[in-house]
């Protein structure tokens, strides 16, 4: 099976086949008994709890997931350095900890293919393709301070985000078995510009790779990035740098978003992007977080019959895809079951 950088790109250019992420990885850690309760969230179980995060994807894989997504979300070169002495027993090697990642994924991905091909064999049955996806988190993440969600990076300069964002970029698109990068729960429009800049003039042009990548943003409204920047304006800025048309972005889309929001947030997008250009959606599964409390309940705003059955994963899903999705998923709170729902219901 060819396994190629350029696959994904081909398929959402010259098919209309609808891709499904994985779901979350650090509530579905916490459900299996791993503590991610610190400022590397579940680069903490890169080092301690490998096999889980391996587990994790292959139970992903088998729920039907066509894209792996790495666990370097929270892996950033700068929190390793910072907060080595006090959650690790050694000093760790940064790019090691990242390329780690990457090599747990693939791993799952071989034993799966390996698997799906003895199957294939015995009962003809067609492989389809599997993606892994290197996870660059915003610089609110490293800050841990939910600052991911408002985008509220104080007076951070350009040069700053580029230092915090660029060597993890480039361990990630060097890397061969990742196929392509995906840029989740960006809050700010600052960092969107530093990041694209990056991955599509400065890195491109020193290591010579075209790597393709997946914008999804966090959003304060369907309308407005966290920080409060028009999605529109977003889009006018990818536009005039001919990002949609002649760079490497292969989708646009959000995550960690509230599900009752999704759909919106779609059909806006929709109406500020390039007719038929690939959106990605990846919501939580419809609860809502008390930071305080430091617990999930329902969305009152979900809540009675009616809602809830159209706002089931395998129900809103459709709806999704109908408005334009071509690569679906779940983030926070939503695991294997939940993708199989998904999948399922395709």
């Amino acid at each position: 099976m060819d396994m190629t950088v350029n696959n994904i790109s081909t398929i959402l250019r010259t098919t209309s086949d609808v891709l499904f992420f994985d779901g979350a990885m650090g509530t579905e850690l916490e459900k299996r008994g791993v503590d991610v309760s610190n400022p590397l969230w579940s680069t903490i179980a890169l080092l301690n709890n490998p096999s889980t995060i391996k587990e994790i994807h292959m139970d992903y894989l088998k729920s039907g997931s066509n894209i792996l997504i790495t666990s370097t979300y929270q892996t950033s070169i700068r929190g390793l350095i910072q907060y080595d002495k006090l959650y690790f027993s050694v000093k760790q090697n940064c790019d090691d900890v990242i390329n780690k990642s990457v090599e747990l994924a693939n791993n799952a991905k071989i034993e799966y293919l390996q698997n799906q091909i003895q199957n294939q064999i015995q009962n003809q049955k067609t492989i389809k393709p599997l993606f892994i996806a290197g996870s660059i988190g915003p610089y609110g993440a490293f800050l841990s301070d939910g600052s991911e969600y408002t985008g509220n990076y104080g007076d951070i300069s350009i040069g700053e985000l580029k230092k915090f964002h660029y060597e993890r970029l480039k361990l990630l698109i060097l890397n061969k078995n990742c196929d392509f990068l995906i840029l989740e729960t960006m809050p700010n429009f600052l960092e969107i510009k530093v990041l694209t800049e990056l991955i599509e003039v400065d890195l491109k042009q020193k290591l010579s790779v075209n790597k393709p990548y997946i914008l999804s943003v966090s959003i304060k409204d369907p309308y407005h990035l966290a920080d409060g920047t028009s999605i529109s304006l977003v889009t006018d800025y990818l536009n005039n740098k001919n990002f949609f048309d002649d760079g490497n972005l292969i989708s646009i889309g959000s995550n960690c978003l509230p599900l009752k929001n999704s759909v919106s947030f779609i059909k806006n997008l929709k109406n500020a992007i390039p007719d038929g250009f690939p959106i990605s959606i990846y919501p939580n599964s419809g609860e809502i977080y008390d930071g305080v409390k430091k617990s999930w309940s329902p969305d009152s705003e979900i809540l009675g019959k009616e809602k809830l059955d159209q706002y089931k994963l395998e129900n809103i899903s459709k709806t999704w895809v109908t408005n334009g999705a071509r690569i679906i998923g779940g983030c926070c709170r939503v695991g294997p079951q939940d993708i199989k729902r998904i999948v399922s219901s395709f």
